[in-house]
């Protein structure tokens, strides 16, 4: 399939992208785009769940399979596909449409608490409704694989969907400020490069090695962490040379210049509000019995 098999998800997930762009480009209104978007979802459901319908595919790709054939098959058939995707990608656009219109605003503890238990019921689910399919012993029934390959993927987005809400309304508690994480604003710059190499970082290593390689989980726990550190030091060159530059000449030719003349502009008024209040301050009697610092935290603020 070939050293950059992997960039079929990004094939996929442009894709929807298009088809997401269509729908906003409509210009319907909020609860209409969010009717379009849960149809579109439940279409691609629909359709993951016909796939299993008289065939040897299975549900979700499973850690063990008796047949490489039976693998591939999934993989390039199924799991590639964008409608396996759709109803999380689909479900993002939902939320966006529903933090933009109603804004978020502080819920009752109440709330938060049916939010938590709903999203981290549909997450343990979705995890382990896939035990007996990691150990290759799964049901064979074929209402089974319907249903499961209908729901899989609506439970896991609901649980993404849980979560997106209660971190943009400041209630996600320790997994809000571990996401926010300073850490991760060098490695958000670079998670696309060490997405696009560590693949072919895997390729070169294990046609370079001579010897057999005992595959048990200190080796495989040792190879992830070096692919890893290879690959983020050949996203860091990546990045470096082509990505920081062609982001920043993009942006040079794409943002509209009315934009810095725009911050420019908020940025003198404030400037100026600011030097009116101080001369306001200056030329009005002092009072004696009342301290300069008292008069300065009665001026209006400037942010």
């Amino acid at each position: 399939m070939g050293v950059f098999v992997h960039l079929w998800y990004i094939a996929a997930d442009f894709q929807l992208f298009l088809v997401a762009l269509l729908v906003i480009q409509l210009r319907l209104r909020t609860r209409v785009s969010i009717v379009a978007f849960a149809s579109l979802s439940l279409a691609c459901c629909s359709f993951s769940a016909w796939q299993m319908h008289d065939s040897r595919y299975t549900p979700v790709v499973m850690g063990v399979y008796t047949s490489i054939t039976d693998y591939t098959k999934m993989l390039t058939g199924v799991y590639m596909l964008p409608t396996f995707h759709g109803a999380c990608y689909f479900m993002g656009c939902i939320m966006a449409l529903v933090l933009r219109e109603f804004k978020p605003s502080n819920i009752s503890r109440l709330s938060q608490a049916i939010l938590w238990v709903v999203g981290m019921s549909c997450c343990l689910t979705t995890i382990f409704v896939r035990y007996d399919f990691n150990r290759g012993e799964h049901s064979t029934k074929e209402w089974v694989k319907i249903t499961l390959a209908f729901w899989d993927r609506i439970i896991w987005a609901t649980f993404l969907a849980a979560l997106t809400f209660l971190c943009a309304n400041g209630s996600g508690g320790a997994v809000q400020k571990f996401l926010a994480w300073g850490a991760f604003v060098p490695l958000s710059r670079l998670c696309f490069g060490i997405y696009l190499v560590h693949i072919p970082w895997y390729f070169v290593s294990s046609n370079v090695r001579k010897e057999l390689m005992y595959w048990s989980v200190y080796n495989v726990v040792t190879v992830a962490f070096t692919a890893y550190i290879w690959s983020l030091l050949i996203a860091c060159i990546i990045f470096f040379v082509c990505e920081a530059p062609t982001g920043r000449i993009s942006k040079l030719l794409l943002v509209p210049k009315r934009l810095f003349s725009e911050h420019e502009e908020s940025t003198v008024a404030k400037y100026s509000e600011e030097c009116y209040n101080i001369s306001k301050l200056a030329s009005k009697p002092v009072d004696k019995n009342e301290s300069i610092q008292a008069q300065l935290t009665r001026l209006p603020q400037v942010q």
